[in-house]
């Protein structure tokens, strides 16, 4: 398969989603409404909830992207890299059914 002739949609991922894996897409649509209402309401550029920051734009959220459990000065640099290598290692043993 050429990946450059290759392409999916949004769309059928979204729906590949919800149809063959069992999301629900409408009820995390309501999850991410409830808790971004405030932040929408006071125009908000983004709302940091856990790890996860909600970008907003114009009362809508256009992302979400991972926020750093912790700044990346260097004083924190080996706390981000322990950090790291147990979500590469928890994820390998993932892979490998353990």
């Amino acid at each position: 398969m050429d990946d450059a002739k290759t392409i999916i949609t949004d769309h059928a991922v979204l729906r590949l989603l919800e149809r063959g894996y069992g999301v629900d897409v409408e009820g995390l649509r309501r999850f991410m409404a409830e808790r971004l209402a405030r932040g929408i309401e006071v125009g908000a550029p983004k709302v940091v909830i856990g790890h996860m920051k909600y970008v907003l734009k114009a009362g809508q959220c256009v992302t979400v992207m991972e926020q750093p459990l912790w700044s990346k000065t260097p004083a924190n640099k080996s706390r981000i890299d322990r950090h790291n290598r147990h979500k590469r290692r928890a994820y390998e043993r993932r892979l490998r059914g353990e």
